[in-house]
Formats: C-alpha cells, structure tokens, sequence
C-alpha cells in the first residue's frame, strides 16, 4: 500500500473527490468533499480518515432544517452530516438564515464535526471575520477560526479535540471582539500526518465503485487489462 503521508494534495483531492462519488453524493458536493479533505491533508490532518467516516455513515443521516438561529435534524433521532453542514454554513452565511455578524447560529447535532473545520474557514473568509465554534465536552470548549488564516488553527488542542470528536452540538457565531492570536503557538507548516490506513483503503474502496467493468464490447475496443495466458 502507499504512503498516505506521501499524497500531494492534488492528489488528495482527485481520490477523495472520486470516492465521494462512489459512495453516492452528487457531483457538487463529491467536488466539495475533495475539496475539503484535501485542504485538511494539506495543514497536516488525517482528511482521508475523516471523510471517510463521513462517507460510511451519510446516508444514515437525517436532512437539514435550515432556519434563523437553529439548525436541526429533520429527524431528532439522527445526526447530521458534517459535509452537508459545511457547505450550508458557506452558502448561508451572511443571511437571514445563516451565521452573520448579528446572529449566532446551533446547529445540532452533527456527526464528525471535524470535517466542518475547512468550510467554517471559508465562511469566516467570505465573512470576513473571525468566527467561534464552540461545543461541549467536558465543559464548553472554544475554537476561533481566522479569517483567511488557512486551517493553523486545526494545530490547537481545541482544534484536535473536535476533530477527535465522533459528534456534537455545536454553536457558530462571530465573536464580539477580534480574538488575539498568540505568533507562534501553531507550527506554521504542519507537521507530518500519522495517517490512519483504513481512510485511505476505505477512500479507494469508494473510489472503486465508479469504475465501469469492462464489456465484449469495449474490450475489443482496448478497455480493461489485457488478458491472462
């Protein structure tokens, strides 16, 4: 198997994209998932991990009721997708509906919250400003997403937390005040990622489903493996 550390992020972003498709998701939001996976490989966390939680239990999921202030599932017994809310939270933004710098926003619950970190930091650059995620875990923990900071912030131990977290009840809203940034507490280039196996076998599985068996007829019009003696 290849080194999953050693994946460029085009690279990334081309299997991830792919598997999104094979598990399912249209192609708007299979562009989105590579898209966001690829950026969290690229600050240094386990984005082919994360999406594939995300992928193994989507369709699982309950629909999004999108509304002033409160986000919710349709259904109260199931999570919401991380994926789906992500790409909400960029697309509402600035709304009624959505975070603003005049309202908050709880959303509850999400699945997999970590895989929201790359579009919280798109919202907060199409904003912006900085944003506030919190969550509780053993008492209220904080995260403040940068505007156009890339994911650095990822690197903080609240950052780690969340993407640790398998779900959460969540609240995105901008902060009163721009919050004060400590130079150098985050490594500005991350650090390798010890990367998981099974995201990336899980990724290729995905991956694997969009491919077209090979017919008598495309065969003989070169497609598929030549065959064996």
């Amino acid at each position: 198997m290849a080194d999953v550390g050693g994946l460029s992020v085009p690279e990334m972003r081309a299997l991830a994209g792919k598997a999104a498709r094979g598990a399912g998701l249209e192609w708007g939001l299979a562009e989105e998932a590579g898209w966001a996976a690829a950026l969290l490989h690229a600050g240094g966390q386990d984005g082919a991990g994360l999406l594939a939680r995300v992928l193994v239990g989507w369709r699982g999921c309950a629909s999004l009721q999108v509304a002033a202030g409160q986000w919710r599932a349709h259904a109260p017994n199931l999570l919401l997708c991380a994926l789906h809310v992500g790409v909400a939270l960029v697309d509402f933004c600035g709304m009624d509906q959505g975070v603003s710098t005049a309202r908050a926003v709880q959303i509850r619950p999400v699945a997999w919250p970590g895989f929201l970190l790359p579009h919280l930091a798109q919202t907060a650059t199409r904003l912006s400003t900085d944003i506030e995620l919190s969550w509780r875990n053993a008492g209220t923990k904080r995260l403040v997403v940068p505007a156009g900071g890339g994911l650095s912030f990822a690197q903080s131990p609240a950052g780690a937390e969340l993407i640790g977290l398998s779900e959460a009840e969540i609240i995105v809203r901008v902060p009163p005040q721009r919050a004060e940034f400590e130079a150098g507490v985050w490594p500005r280039s991350p650090p390798a990622c010890a990367y998981a196996p099974t995201g990336l076998e899980i990724l290729r599985r995905f991956a694997d489903e969009t491919l077209v068996p090979a017919s008598d007829a495309s065969r003989r019009m070169g497609a598929g493996g030549a065959d064996g003696d």
